[in-house]
């Protein structure tokens, strides 16, 4: 990065290490002026993981201090398919929204959700 030859990162908190990993990675990022899209893809994701995914991304001051600062054009960005979107939020009982193009980051404690137990409990046909 250092030498100006990455545009891109795309880290998965599930493949590059969990949460401190990915806090790592996107304030190395930050400090080079690299876009950073976090990945949640469906093969290593899950509601759990989006939603963990999106505290890590938020807990990066990526704004500007004071107002006198230009807002930083490469904050942390987000690409998920709308199909995925309803099947994660389906297990969560605090949705999260992403309606508006920008994510809300959940308020409550730890990941600001928690998974449905009536979800988990419902019989499926295999």
């Amino acid at each position: 990065m250092a030498g100006g030859n990455v545009d891109i990162l795309r880290p998965n908190i599930i493949i590059c290490g969990g949460f401190t990993a990915l806090l790592r990675i996107l304030t190395i990022a930050k400090s080079h002026g690299v876009l950073v899209m976090p990945s949640c893809s469906v093969e290593y994701g899950s509601e759990i993981a989006l939603a963990a995914t999106v505290q890590a991304s938020a807990a990066v001051p990526w704004n500007p201090v004071n107002a006198e600062q230009e807002a930083n054009a490469k904050e942390p960005m987000m690409k998920l398919s709308p199909n995925t979107w309803n099947i994660w939020n389906q297990f969560l009982v605090q949705k999260i929204d992403g309606s508006g193009g920008y994510l809300d980051v959940p308020e409550a404690p730890g990941l600001g959700t928690t998974v449905s137990e009536q979800v988990l409990n419902r019989p499926t046909a295999i």
